[in-house]
């Protein structure tokens, strides 16, 4: 019989490796998929890369630029909903939370700037904006060559506040499904039918 206990710990564990997939380049989790809804073009999801998170405050990290549709969708409703999948494990992870956005003028989102390489920081500084139709598939510039880096002006932090946190197993040839729901400053823990 799976008790209260056990919904728990597993909940944790689903938790555990969606946070833990930030630093593993290969794990599936690192690529979930975000989905918000626009004002003007509706429910829209993408696949994002995990850059961290925290399994204290359960929040997870996403970089974006702030010239995209993802954020122009957060900054008018902040309701997201994140989903992982893992082949391997046979385990499916949804997250719905509240997202904040944070420039790297702010503490959060200038540290998550200083992480980036110089590499990464490149995606923040194409021209023109990102989704502007281009003649080729290389029919953009980055201002790599100029001395002052712009790209801190384009950069954005994306952090999720977890509400509800779901996981299902496949595993095994068995079905598990429990729920995570934020209950004023607690969580509250069950089982559901799958």
């Amino acid at each position: 019989m799976r008790d209260v206990e056990s919904c728990q710990g597993f909940l944790v564990g689903a938790w555990k490796l969606c946070v833990d997939a930030a630093v593993r380049r290969d794990d599936a989790f690192r690529t979930p998929v975000l989905a918000s809804s626009h004002p003007a073009k509706g429910v829209q999801a993408r696949v994002v890369v995990l850059r961290g998170g925290s399994e204290d405050d359960r929040t997870l990290d996403v970089h974006s630029d702030r010239r995209t549709d993802k954020v122009a969708a957060i900054l008018a409703d902040p309701r997201v909903s994140l989903l992982f999948w893992d082949a391997e494990r046979q385990l499916q992870v949804r997250i719905e939370g509240i997202a904040v956005v944070f420039d790297a003028l702010t503490l959060e989102g200038g540290a998550a700037f200083g992480s980036l390489s110089d590499a990464a920081r490149a995606a923040y500084r194409h021209h023109p904006d990102p989704g502007t139709p281009i003649p080729q598939a290389d029919g953009y510039e980055t201002d790599s060559d100029r001395a002052d880096d712009l790209s801190h002006r384009f950069f954005r932090l994306i952090r999720i506040d977890a509400q509800r946190i779901e996981a299902l197993s496949l595993a095994n040839g068995t079905q598990a499904r429990a729920a995570w729901t934020r209950a004023g400053e607690g969580w509250e823990a069950r089982w559901i039918v799958p």
